[in-house]
């Protein structure tokens, strides 16, 4: 039997074993309860900031996957086929555009990738052949076609109004030979449902995307489309309606409330709430909505299932530790916190980077077989990534490439563990050769060994031929370079050459007309230098009268910006010139005005000459008046005397013959006829050649004199119309009653007319004559009829006069003779 002692000591130990039973249940409890709201806590922490990296993750994947078609669309715009299209939109033009349109389609999984011309009408689209059918239909209304038009790249997530499904529109301007203004609008646009597909429908929660107006546009759970956040005032709901962007509505209340960073819905379920700016649509919002029944499912369900009496036993074997192992295991969930949070940054970045960047990546091992590839290196060789993996690289390397490879250059790089810029040669899966550059850095194990490589390659292609163009254009250019100095040098001396010896004289002016550079002849005339000259204007050197009329034709010239011809007298040195100026402006390429150049003639003596010339003639045609005048009045006067005289002597003839012999009295009779005949011709040859009815009655009396006796000898209709004139001089009379009657005799001798309209007019400073006839008419650009016809009579006459002849006539459209003559 126990002893007292040993009885207390046993309950001691039994009140010690009770004691530290309760104490053990309760530190157990205490423990269980600090451990839940640890572990709770704990949880709700992780569940946070997982969900924060899934915000982030799914902003970064859809920026990243949108960001390809950003690319893609400005791509597309800059093709010179498009471009070529919209200067020349044949239809052989068209079918490359509708490939390009299909192919890019294809490519990058678009629901349409359309072209639109600048008034907004799409005049090319991918899904022509569907039942939305983009062609003719006019998006002029859209931002992202408005956005375009400024030369801008504009992203823009909408409702189609054609096709009624969610998109995200990508669009670029299309500029032609010149980046002044587009000339049309390239646009992709990606359906939406992709995106929940692939980077929404795996999540727990319930993810929003929400435009600045609160309209859910995006959701992996779809019966929340297009509801509203929060409640919409009526000017949002009009704006909504205005922009179309949305659709036509309408745009019910989704009914959430929220609260900092928590929300509860319309059946009042509470959620935890992320909320992120979108970085590729500014101003818009993605919601991650996560329950809390959900979370803490997680916690609870273990202990449900592992609770009763094993929690009662553990907790009563494990109490008195719970507290401390609660201590380690906040500690070890903070370390283990960190940790994961580091190394899911870290594993994020690495895949998005390796999958994402466009650049081809991939690694091998020691026996250079693939082990990884990038998307973009697929999609830039054509394979799947079944076809490469567990392959040797060297196997898609054209032979050369191959041996060089295996022989020399991996060999190598496996030993120094890394390699910059080795060229090789690959054949695509299509059969084309890309020239790549490789840069790779080795991997080692714990050994130092290099087991693995991360290699980047560059697609060369483009650049070697580029390069090559450029070789070849650099030396096309150095060519060009050496023949254009030369041809530089044989034009300067060429122009320095008539600068020097021309008679003519030159000058250069800027825009402020100041001069720049005068010639030999210039510096002559003025008495001044080409050095002194430079930088001063036309009153600083030369007389006023002179440099007023200077200053005045070189305005002209600049204002006009074309040139002109003008008549310039200088008086210097006590003598007069005449010269002849052509006053040009000097524009660049885009039509700005830079100066002035000046060239002129000395016709002084050319003057002297014409004048005398016209004298000469002036004096000619005036003899000429004067003799035909004369010859007119012997004509008439003593030929016309004789021929009456013998005329009536053959009618005394012919009485004296009837009585003795009859045929004697026929033939003075026949002699009678002839002579009146001959009257009659000689009147006429005195009339053309001087009428009496110019001397005594004046131009209008002998112009109806010369129609009336024209009427008389032709089968012509002539119609005169006239106004009253003023007294005319001899001369201008005769002058212009000579050139009515020389365009009368052409339209009747050349013209083949039916019917001749002339008309004087007068209008108190210039006397005008009209001759029109509807005749053949003559091509007056033809030098040889032009100066036929007596026309270069009529222009002289006029000239002499201080008139001038305008000759106006077209095949098969008559002639018609202006005269005008100032009074």
């Amino acid at each position: 039997m126990p002893t007292q002692q040993n009885y207390s000591d046993y309950s001691k130990i039994k009140f010690v074993i009770f004691t530290l039973s309760i104490l053990t249940f309760i530190f157990a409890a205490i423990g269980g309860s600090i451990y839940y709201f640890k572990v709770r806590n704990s949880l709700l922490k992780e569940t946070r900031q997982r969900c924060i990296t899934t915000v982030d993750n799914v902003n970064q994947n859809i920026s990243l996957f949108l960001r390809k078609y950003k690319l893609a669309v400005k791509t597309l715009s800059n093709l010179e086929e498009i471009k070529i299209f919209f200067i020349n939109p044949s239809h052989n033009n068209l079918k490359k555009i509708n490939y390009i349109l299909d192919v890019f389609s294809t490519s990058f999984q678009t629901e349409a990738c359309y072209l639109m011309d600048i008034h907004g009408n799409t005049i090319a689209s991918s899904n022509r052949h569907t039942k939305h059918n983009f062609v003719g239909k006019n998006f002029s209304f859209r931002p992202y076609f408005k956005q375009a038009m400024q030369g801008k790249l504009c992203v823009y997530p909408a409702l189609g109004t054609t096709s009624h499904k969610r998109g995200v529109y990508f669009s670029a301007p299309i500029y032609g030979k010149t980046l002044s203004h587009p000339i049309g609008v390239a646009v992709i646009k990606t359906p939406i449902e992709y995106l929940e597909s692939s980077f929404l429908a795996r999540f727990p929660g319930i993810f929003f995307f929400i435009d600045p107006n609160g309209i859910i546009f995006i959701s992996n759970k779809s019966k929340w489309l297009f509801h509203s956040i929060t409640p919409l005032d009526a000017k949002t709901i009009q704006k909504l309606k205005a922009s179309r962007q949305m659709g036509d509505g309408p745009w019910p209340y989704s009914g959430f409330k929220f609260l900092k960073d928590k929300a509860w819905d319309k059946s009042s379920k509470e959620y935890l709430v992320f909320k992120k700016e979108i970085s590729f649509f500014p101003g818009w919002n993605i919601f991650y909505l996560l329950e809390m029944k959900y979370i803490l499912k997680n916690l609870h369900k273990p202990i449900i299932e592992i609770g009763g009496p094993v929690i009662l036993i553990i907790m009563f074997l494990i109490g008195i530790l719970v507290y401390f192992l609660s201590k380690i295991a906040h500690k070890e969930l903070k370390k283990r916190e960190l940790v994961e949070k580091q190394l899911r940054i870290s594993e994020n970045k690495y895949r998005s980077i390796y999958h994402k960047t466009p650049a081809m990546l991939h690694s091998i091992d020691r026996n250079y077989r693939l082990l990884r590839v990038s998307d973009f290196w697929l999609e830039a060789t054509g394979y799947s990534r079944e076809e490469v993996i567990g392959k040797k690289l060297t196997e898609f390397f054209t032979p050369s490439s191959k041996k060089r490879a295996e022989q020399r250059i991996l060999p190598i790089f496996f030993k120094k563990g890394f390699l910059k810029n080795f060229h090789y040669q690959f054949v695509k899966k299509n059969g084309e050769v890309m020239d790549i550059l490789l840069s790779c850095y080795g991997i080692r194990n714990e050994h130092g060994e290099v087991v693995e490589t991360l290699a980047i390659s560059v697609d060369v292609t483009e650049r070697l031929k580029e390069q090559k163009q450029l070789r070849e254009a650099k030396k096309k250019l150095s060519q060009y370079s050496r023949q254009l100095e030369e041809l530089v040098k044989q034009r300067s001396m060429e122009i320095d050459a008539i600068l020097r010896y021309t008679p003519s004289i030159i000058y250069l002016k800027d825009k402020q007309l100041r001069y720049k550079l005068v010639n030999p002849g210039f510096e002559k005339l003025f008495q001044v230098s080409n050095e002194w000259i430079q930088g001063k204007k036309d009153e600083e050197v030369l007389p006023k009268e002179i440099a007023i009329q200077f200053e005045k034709n070189d305005k002209k010239a600049l204002q006009q910006k074309k040139y002109i011809r003008s008549k310039e007298i200088i008086n210097i040195n006590k003598h007069s010139y005449t010269f002849w100026s052509i006053k040009s402006p000097i524009c660049t390429d885009n039509g700005e005005v830079t100066g002035v150049v000046g060239i002129s003639t000395d016709i002084t003596e050319l003057e002297k000459t014409q004048k005398k010339l016209k004298q000469l003639s002036k004096n000619i045609i005036k003899n000429q008046e004067i003799e035909r005048a004369r010859i007119a009045k012997e004509l008439h006067d003593e030929l016309g005397q004789i021929l009456t005289v013998l005329n009536m002597d053959a009618h005394w003839l012919e009485k004296k013959l009837k009585k003795i012999d009859d045929q004697a009295a026929s033939r003075a009779k026949l002699m009678q006829q002839l002579i009146d005949k001959t009257i009659d011709e000689v009147r006429n040859l005195a009339f053309q050649l001087r009428p009496s009815t110019l001397d005594h009655l004046g131009l209008i009396e002998a112009l109806e004199s010369l129609l009336s006796d024209f009427e008389k000898r032709t089968n012509i209709v002539y119609t005169f119309t006239k106004s009253r004139i003023p007294e005319l001089d001899d001369t201008t009379t005769t002058a212009i009653y000579r050139i009515v009657q020389e365009a009368i005799t052409n339209a009747i001798r050349h013209a083949a007319a039916q019917k001749i309209d002339i008309s004087v007019s007068y209008n108190d400073t210039h006397l005008q004559i009209r001759i029109k006839d509807n005749g053949k008419g003559f091509d007056t650009k033809s030098n040889k009829k032009f100066s036929g016809f007596g026309i270069v009579g009529m222009k002289e006459r006029a000239e002499l006069i201080g008139g001038k002849v305008v000759i106006i006539s077209k095949p098969n459209k008559g002639t018609e003779v202006i005269c005008t003559i100032p009074v």
